[in-house]
């Protein structure tokens, strides 16, 4: 009851879900990753980045909660995330990319070895 409450609140609200601060340091992170520690960004561009990020990860989430109710569950798991993802056209992440490079050779080393 009391997440059902939380939603309702958030789906009535206008502002954003996370913070500005939090969010800005991840943005100057990811400048700082991508090796453009020079570039500099406006607070009001800022404000947009996040308006729509927060928009694509709910929609990402709402996807996802239907890839889990299709499933005949109420949780959602990692697997629906990552299918509403592949549904959408979205690429994988590196993290993605390694674990199915990892599932795809060990099973070439079982084929290897049952033969």
């Amino acid at each position: 009851m009391v997440a059902l409450r939380e939603i309702r609140k958030c789906q009535k609200s206008t502002e954003a879900l996370t913070g500005k601060a939090p969010f800005h340091r991840l943005v100057k992170e990811i400048r700082n990753d991508v090796g453009r520690s020079d570039l500099w960004v406006q607070s009001r561009s800022l404000l947009s980045l996040q308006e729509e990020a927060e928009a694509h990860l709910v929609g990402i989430a709402e996807d996802a909660n239907l890839c889990a109710i299709h499933s005949s569950r109420m949780t959602l798991c990692p697997r629906d995330l990552q299918r509403a993802r592949k549904l959408r056209g979205e690429q994988e992440t590196i993290r993605e990319k390694r674990e199915r490079s990892h599932r795809e050779e060990k099973r070439r080393i079982q084929s290897y070895c049952n033969k």
